[in-house]
């Protein structure tokens, strides 16, 4: 509610409610940039979104490496548990070993779970970074008052601007900049991401 209240506040402030002059709300230069779009069509964020990827796949095979280790292990201590000559502590042990890989697939998956979703997290960071670095700068050296950010998504979930005049679309400008800075850091031998 609080952040409704404060687009409201900001709207009024914007249609010259808050008092300023007609001649002042002239000069207001808005843009918007839908920043998904720019991570999902950039050259960096797909090298990013590409590298977070690889990294899952790779540890998406180990795990399943873990997975028919422990199925492998379950069968034999289930053939034992059958088995009318196996020894009683032949059994514990196999019973044993099989706990003992259910709980490290366990802690290994839930290992995974936080480190992708760290590498996510600090390879998304950067990318915003960058992102609002070359927004801001891109704002200033065009005489840009706001620039907002602009997102896709099904309701309740996309963002507070609901509609924008393409006039005001700055995220295939933003896009072509940082595609053009990325590929310069590349090329620069420093794989910027």
């Amino acid at each position: 509610m609080k952040k409704f209240s404060c687009l409201i506040i900001a709207a009024a402030f914007f249609l010259g409610l808050g008092g300023s002059s007609p001649a002042q709300a002239a000069e207001l230069k808005i843009g918007v940039v839908n920043m998904s779009s720019v991570v999902n069509d950039s050259a960096a964020g797909l090298d990013a979104l590409n590298d977070l990827k690889n990294m899952a796949e790779k540890e998406n095979a180990t795990l399943k490496r873990k997975q028919e280790n422990l199925r492998a292990a379950e069968k034999e201590l289930d053939q034992l548990q059958k088995s009318s000559v196996a020894k009683p502590q032949a059994v514990a042990e196999k019973e044993s070993e099989v706990f003992k890989m259910r709980r490290e697939l366990e802690i290994y998956q839930e290992d995974t779970r936080r480190a992708l979703q760290t590498a996510q997290n600090r390879s998304l960071g950067a990318l915003l970074n960058d992102i609002k670095k070359i927004i801001a700068d891109y704002a200033k050296q065009n005489g840009y008052t706001l620039v907002l950010r602009q997102e896709d998504g099904p309701p309740p979930f996309e963002g507070a601007i609901m509609y924008a005049d393409g006039s005001v679309e700055l995220t295939a400008t933003v896009i072509r900049i940082f595609n053009q800075q990325y590929q310069a850091s590349k090329g620069g031998g420093a794989n910027k991401q």
